[in-house]
Order: structure tokens, then C-alpha cells, then sequence
């Protein structure tokens, strides 16, 4: 198949991610794969070594964005292109329906929200050919508000990751000056106030004199245009004296080789995920996972993880004790975690399910 995935925004976060690991699939199991990229240089360094091109949309109904558009999809016989956010969606039916185009629309709903119904969604959800939702939570969230889009158009394809092939270059415990008895949670994602990082730094402040000594640290930056939020976290862990218990990494590119050197994972966002590919990536890590009830259970239950109340810095705090002293249970809980992604969350599963909505 000649497919085009329309990366959705400037910046690195997951949904680029989603579109960088499955265009790198989709290529070597054969397919002829484009990325469209919005004007940015971190995007186009990020995927060297797949075709590009540079499309900028000033918004759904941008007509020099839907000609250029129309005009790649026929120059380069694009079968199928897949969107990840409504305004390409947009863009793509226009086209589709402006210039005659045979070309098949599919979209993946990342966001654990409500359908919109205003203006142009209607017909929308009547047109697109596939809206394939990363979780059952998400779907549930879209249809909440009773959108008008035949059941047939829909699908359920489970989020994944590809594992990370090799180790991290950085052996963390004698970069950071941290002991073999220091109990090391680890925490990665996009540094905002969503995420439940300033809940890590309580946390911190709980476990501040428990032995064996329990360390966070962090990786991860803030959203661009949101630096001064990493200095505010910067300047609380040194007004609470919490500089030993909580380190920030920055950025790092293998987050399941980080996690391997870790002693569990810390998944504490406050508000509902769509799925939380964190948690995946500690599974294949095989690490205990300390997550909240904001994470969907079709990912994770208490069978595989220790779920922490972010209202409840005292109870989450017992739960890590208790953890982080019982060896056994954190095994238990590793190899629990690793079996459910095996079982439900493996790459080739989600490739396979992708191809499938791409066919039919």
C-alpha cells in the first residue's frame, strides 16, 4: 500500500511518536510510506531515513493546504492517508471531495474526550472512512456526547510500542551517585502539571526518611513555550530540600532502556488518558508500575500494579514503602505486567489490527 500519515503537531510528544514507530513499521514490513511534517526542525530530524514533505495548515478549511495536498495525493498515488487530529481530517475529505481523489481517509482519536458536534464535525463523522480510537476508554469519552458516525466506521486498536532495541548509554546509579540500595522509581513523560509531577515532589517529601532510601527521578522536558514551569519544579525541590530524593534527566530518546535501571515506574497523571504508553513501555521494561486511577484498566489493574490515590500523598506514600520492602511482590508484579503485554499490547498485534482498518 502507498500510505501518508499527517503528523500532527510541531514538538515531540506521543502522538508523533505513534506516527514516527508506525511509519518505520508500516516501511520495513514493505509498504511505501510519506510523513507529512509541519514546518519544524525537530520533526525533520526526527524522521531522517523516511520520505517527507513540509505542509503547513493554517486550519481545516485552508485551501492553499487542501490544493497542495490534492496535488501530492495524485502525484505520488497515495492510497490511504491517515490523521491524527479532526483539522487534516479535514483537510483530507475536502480534498478528497474538491479534486476527485481516490484515496481512502482513516484517523486515530489519541484524546480521551467528547465528540464535538459543531460546524463541520457532522459531516465529518458521516465522510471519514475509519476512526480508530488507542483504547475502549476513548472510544466510551467520544460517544459520550452522541455523535452522529455509523458504528462500522469506528474501531478499537489497542496502543503499543515498539521495544527498544539495545541498552541506554548512561549507567544511572553512578551518574547520579546513588547506592545498590537505593529504592529508584522512575518517572517519564512530558513535564506538566498534568502529569502529577508536583504530587512526586509530595511524594518525595513523605518518603524523605525511609530506609532503604527511595529516590524519583525524572525524565522528560516541558512543552515548548512552557519552560518556566520546569523552573518553578527546580526551585520547589530546593526550597523543600528534597535536591537528594528528586532528579530531573531532561529529554531522553529510550525510555524502556531507562526504565530497565530503574526499581519500578510512576505513572501519577491526574486527569483520564486515553491509554498511557508509559505503562506499556514499563511492562516490556518489566518493572513494578505505581500508577492512578487515570490510567484505563483495559491497560493496567491492580494485578499488575500498585494504583496510588494523587488526593492521598499519605496512602500513596505507604503503598511505595511497602513495595520498595518487599522484593518478592516486586517481582510478582514485574513479571505480571510483562505477561499482559505479551498477551494484549505487542507491536505486531497493533501493526496487524492498523493494516487490517487500512484494507477494509
Amino acid at each position: 500500500m502507498n500510505i501518508w500519515q499527517l503528523l500532527p503537531n510541531k514538538g515531540w510528544g506521543g502522538g508523533e511518536r505513534y506516527v514516527w514507530e508506525l511509519s518505520r513499521s508500516l516501511s520495513e514490513a514493505g509498504h511505501d510510506v510519506s510523513v507529512v511534517i509541519p514546518p519544524c526542525d525537530i520533526l525533520a530530524e526526527r524522521f531522517v531515513g523516511l520520505n517527507t514533505c513540509t505542509l503547513r495548515f493554517r486550519g481545516p478549511y485552508d485551501p492553499g493546504a487542501i490544493y497542495r495536498l490534492a496535488r501530492l495525493v495524485e502525484e505520488h498515488k497515495i492510497e490511504i492517508i491517515h490523521t491524527h487530529i479532526f483539522k487534516h481530517a479535514t483537510a483530507a475529505l475536502l480534498a478528497r471531495k474538491l479534486y476527485g481523489l481516490d484515496v481512502r481517509v482513516v484517523m486515530t482519536r489519541h484524546l480521551c474526550r467528547p465528540a464535538k458536534k459543531s460546524l463541520h464535525y457532522p459531516w465529518l463523522y458521516r465522510h471519514i472512512d475509519r476512526l480508530i480510537f488507542v483504547s475502549a476508554e476513548a472510544e466510551r469519552s467520544f460517544l459520550s456526547s452522541g455523535p452522529q458516525i455509523a458504528a462500522d466506521r469506528m474501531t478499537v486498536i489497542t496502543n503499543s510500542v515498539r521495544p527498544d532495541a539495545g541498552t541506554w548509554a548512561v549507567d544511572l546509579r553512578p551518574e547520579l551517585g546513588l547506592g545498590d540500595n537505593t529504592f529508584l522509581i522512575a518517572f517519564a513523560g512530558t513535564i506538566m502539571p498534568e502529569k502529577g509531577v508536583e504530587f512526586i515532589l509530595d511524594l518525595a517529601a513523605g518518603l524523605r526518611k525511609i530506609a532503604p532510601p527511595i529516590v524519583f527521578v525524572l525524565a522528560g522536558k516541558t512543552p515548548e513555550g512552557k519552560e518556566a514551569y520546569m523552573e518553578h519544579l527546580r526551585s520547589e525541590v530546593a526550597r523543600r530540600g528534597l535536591g537528594e530524593q528528586v532528579r530531573f534527566l531532561g529529554f531522553i530518546d529510550r525510555t524502556i532502556a531507562f526504565f530497565r535501571q530503574a526499581d519500578a515506574v510512576i505513572v501519577p497523571t491526574l486527569i483520564p488518558e486515553s491509554f498511557g504508553l508509559v505503562v506499556v513501555e514499563a511492562m516490556i521494561a518489566e518493572k513494578p508500575i505505581f500508577f492512578s486511577e487515570n490510567i484505563p484498566s483495559e491497560v493496567i489493574t491492580p494485578e499488575e500494579g500498585v494504583r496510588i490515590d494523587v488526593e492521598d500523598v499519605q496512602e500513596s506514600c505507604r503503598l511505595i514503602r511497602e513495595l520498595a520492602q518487599d522484593p518478592a511482590r516486586q517481582q510478582l508484579l514485574a513479571e505480571r505486567g510483562h505477561r499482559r503485554w505479551q498477551e494484549r499490547f505487542t507491536y505486531d498485534r497493533f501493526l496487524e489490527r492498523i493494516l487490517d482498518a487500512y484494507r477494509n
